[in-house]
């Protein structure tokens, strides 16, 4: 069974992102992007997008690039998890979340199981429900907001690790 990939659960402030990178890598010109379940990253703006993932059309520092996904992911849950909970008349905010973290996979690691090519990140799931095997959970458990809130301290940079240790190497 195919579980639908998860959105993760927050965005951090460019402030907050920018802490740790060099004034090298603020340097280099990003871009958003988006995959079909509603979740956002940042990328090198003239590399490829990968697999799974379209470009927002957003480009420039990381900062700017953060700024914009604060702005446009307000509701950080996978698209498939809203729709599916407004088909049961679930709102938003009547259910715990549990907070699930999800490696990056690379390689023969990748299996077809929904999730775009490259996926990482942390992720709001209800608590009551079963998770997908290959997610991890960080023992947080709370209202939306409380969940996302404890992503926002934990979750420092929204570009995936393969891409931040590339750049890292120059």
């Amino acid at each position: 069974m195919s579980f639908p990939t998860l959105r993760t659960a927050a965005v951090l402030l460019s402030s907050i992102a920018l802490s740790g990178t060099t004034q090298a890598q603020e340097r280099i010109r990003y871009q958003v992007i988006v995959n079909p379940e509603e979740q956002y990253a940042v990328w090198v703006a003239d590399e490829q997008v990968p697999t799974g993932w379209k470009a927002t059309g957003r480009t420039g520092g990381l900062g700017q690039a953060m700024d914009y996904i604060e702005e446009v992911w307000t509701d950080m849950r996978p698209r498939s998890l809203r729709t599916r909970m407004a088909q049961r008349g679930i709102e938003r905010d009547a259910i715990k979340y549990q907070v699930l973290v999800r490696k990056e996979r690379t390689g023969d690691d990748r299996e077809n199981d929904g999730i775009p090519s490259g996926y990482y990140g942390y992720m709001l799931w209800p608590a009551e429900e079963t998770f997908p095997e290959e997610l991890t959970p960080t023992g947080k458990v709370g209202t939306f907001g409380e969940a996302s809130e404890y992503i926002e301290e934990v979750w420092t940079d929204m570009r995936p690790l393969s891409l931040r240790r590339r750049l890292e190497r120059g």
